[in-house]
């Protein structure tokens, strides 16, 4: 007669079966699971986090980026104030500029706006003419130079006043540049126009008498 498995030993031994089921295969996917589940909030925290800093940004950054392509082109000419500070940083490195002479505005190809030339004379040492030179391409306002050029000074000694010797080792600087503006080219140039003869008259200084 064959005898019979032990129903309790069965169901001990099916007990045994699920759980070590369990313990190989689905636990370690709950845990993977509760691990993607953290990382999804963190993700999702994070990019609440963006989201909001980049509904920020863009204000921030657009007031920012005007502000500094006013600086360096500006709507209008602002002649006086290119003016003073063409003669400060003269003054500042060591150049004595006589003269600023700017032109009327010549509208720009393809764009609307203008560019207005400028002629700057003066006299230094090299190498304040070189600072001076330097500096012109460091100011807020976008200054583009053509050309320059430097020559030895001397002085005439004829006619019943004759200019004074310059120092020794001054040179005399003849610098031409370009600004820009925004504006449409027929306002530019009538604006430039009006504020050239006043600005000539400003930037020019006039030989002391000896």
């Amino acid at each position: 007669m064959t005898s019979r498995p032990n129903p309790v030993l069965l169901a001990l031994l099916g007990v045994l079966v699920l759980a070590a089921a369990y313990m190989l295969l689905w636990k370690p996917r709950a845990d993977d699971l509760s691990s993607v589940r953290s990382e999804n909030e963190e993700l999702a925290t994070d990019l609440a986090a963006a989201q909001a800093a980049v509904t920020v940004t863009p204000t921030t950054v657009s007031s920012a980026v005007n502000g500094v392509f006013t600086a360096a082109v500006p709507e209008t000419p602002e002649l006086p104030n290119l003016l003073r500070q063409l003669q400060t940083i003269g003054t500042e490195a060591g150049v004595d500029v006589a003269s600023v002479t700017p032109a009327p505005a010549a509208a720009l190809p393809a764009v609307t706006g203008g560019a207005v030339t400028l002629t700057v004379s003066g006299s230094g040492t090299k190498p304040a003419i070189d600072a001076y030179v330097a500096r012109l391409g460091m100011l807020p306002r976008v200054f583009v130079i053509d050309q320059v050029t430097v020559t030895a000074t001397s002085s005439s000694g004829e006619g019943p006043d004759p200019v004074a010797a310059p120092a020794a080792g001054t040179l005399q600087l003849e610098l031409a540049g370009r600004v820009f503006t925004t504006m449409a080219s027929t306002a530019a140039d009538g604006t430039t126009a009006t504020t050239t003869a006043t600005a000539t008259t400003t930037a020019t200084t006039a030989p002391a008498n000896g």
